[in-house]
């Protein structure tokens, strides 16, 4: 496999990111591709500007028409799709793109010397650290609970799924579960099956899928299974939002 990983600048910050439309021939899905983007979009709650960025509409479309968009998602988006296909190929090209994604942060991790008398490298340096100073200070005031919600936390228990964080939390399961659906934490697909994590919720680092890979004992094909888990920063932040929805033991 060898998809093109080209670096894009997504919400102020540049990263990897590679192209849908080859993402979509590697997968061999049967939908056309305008309709399976949009649709795997407005499923998965995926964000423009966060998730993905999409090309001007420029150039002549080879079959007539208006010219093809172009969309560069975001290694994760690209991760999800792949998982959500449900197929070997889908299996390949998440784990090259998790390869993509270690390289690049190898890469970014390498010390890198700095001119000290180069305004065209200090500027920008000094802004970064300025914009991830301010986001910083803006989620520790955040994050931080009241005194009563860490006590019913404990971080050390790691990522719960929804029944035992339910009883940390002290809130109902159903409820628990109602209440995320309704307030964009989580959804079914078509309104039913085992619920999900919306893209968002996992980029605040609220809630991420555990997956079990498992071979099909009728058709011996492999599968993905996703189960959503809540972090202890998920924890953290419902425990100080669900008594305002009133909590009953």
């Amino acid at each position: 496999m060898n998809l093109t990983i080209v670096t894009q600048n997504i919400n102020g910050e540049n990263i990897p990111t590679a192209n849908a439309r080859d993402l979509h021939a590697f997968l061999e899905v049967g939908k056309v591709f305008g309709a399976w983007i949009k649709d795997r979009i407005e499923q998965y709650g995926f964000t423009e500007g966060l998730d993905y960025v999409v090309f001007s509409e420029t150039g002549k479309n080879s079959s007539g028409g208006r010219p093809a968009k172009e969309y560069h998602i975001s290694l994760d988006m690209a991760k999800e799709l792949s998982m959500v296909e449900r197929t070997s190929k889908g299996k390949e090209a998440r784990q090259y793109f998790i390869e993509m994604e270690r390289r690049a942060k190898e890469a970014a991790a390498k010390p890198q010397m700095i001119d000290l008398d180069d305004p065209d490298q200090l500027v920008p340096l000094l802004a970064n650290y300025a914009q991830r100073t301010k986001i910083a200070e803006a989620q520790v005031s955040a994050l931080t609970p009241k005194a009563q919600a860490y006590d019913r936390l404990d971080a050390s228990e790691g990522n719960l799924s929804v029944r035992p964080a339910s009883k940390v939390l002290g809130y109902p399961e159903k409820k628990l579960t109602k209440w995320m659906e309704v307030n964009g934490w989580a959804f079914r697909q078509s309104g039913k099956g085992s619920l999900q994590a919306y893209s968002q919720r996992r980029k605040d680092g609220f809630l991420d899928h555990k997956l079990r890979h498992f071979q099909d004992p009728r058709t011996g094909e492999d599968k993905v299974d996703a189960t959503l888990v809540i972090t202890p920063k998920g924890l953290a932040r419902l425990a100080k939002v669900l008594p305002l929805e009133g909590a009953t033991a």
